[in-house]
Formats: structure tokens, C-alpha cells, sequence
């Protein structure tokens, strides 16, 4: 287990999913973000109401109606509260791993120029 000392780094949180306990850091840390970002809906957050993405609106439409709609809400949502990354491309569609439909945002970070891909399950997978 990770103890407070051991922290090196600014960018760490709590893990929220999975072990108790855990800290996140760096490339985990920004993922984390992301995934909270995304996967909250406006209005969730008491005291931050506009926190989260409205990609939800689109959930129960065609997906062929709503992609360039989801993607304009999962770029703009990530970009007011993420200053560390840049959406490189999204996309949604069906995801085996979810067995449902899942958004997959690709994104680089501007400090390091690395660049990950997190695929987050939307809809009745969630």
C-alpha cells in the first residue's frame, strides 16, 4: 500500500473504484478525472451543478442520430475541467467489454505527450 510519503507527485486522488484505500497517481490520476467528468451528469454535483457532461440526453436515440452530438459533449465537458489533456478523438459505440454501448475517449497529455485511450460503459451498462 502506498503511504503518504511515498506520494511524489501533484497529481494523485483517492482511487475511487476498486481497493479501498488506494491512491492514484499521474497517467491514473488524469484518467480518473476524465472518467468522473464523463461519466456525471450536470446537476449531480450539489455544489457544482455544472460539473459532469451531458452526453446522457443522447442515451436512448439512435446512435447514429446523436455520435457528432455526443462527441461535441464529451470534448467540451472534458475540456472546461480537465486543463491537463486534449481530446484526440471519441467515439461510441458498442463495447464486448461492457456488453453495451461505451464511450472511448482518446486523449494526450500536454505535459508529457503521451496519449491513452479510456473506454467507459454509458447507458444500462453502467
Amino acid at each position: 500500500m502506498l503511504r503518504r510519503q511515498d506520494i511524489l507527485s501533484s497529481d494523485f486522488q483517492m482511487r475511487l473504484y476498486g481497493a479501498s484505500g488506494e491512491v492514484v497517481l499521474d497517467d491514473d490520476d488524469v484518467a480518473q478525472c476524465i472518467a468522473l467528468i464523463v461519466m456525471t451528469r450536470p446537476g449531480e454535483v450539489p455544489h457544482d451543478p455544472e460539473f459532469g457532461c451531458g452526453l446522457w440526453e443522447y442515451i436512448d436515440r439512435p446512435v447514429t442520430d446523436v455520435r457528432l452530438f455526443i462527441m461535441h459533449e464529451v470534448v467540451a465537458a472534458v475540456r472546461r475541467r480537465e486543463p491537463r489533456v486534449e481530446v484526440v478523438s471519441v467515439r461510441y459505440e458498442y463495447s464486448e467489454e461492457f456488453s453495451g454501448l461505451a464511450v472511448a475517449v482518446r486523449y494526450r497529455r500536454l505535459d508529457t505527450l503521451t496519449e491513452r485511450t479510456l473506454v467507459l460503459p454509458v447507458g444500462d451498462s453502467v
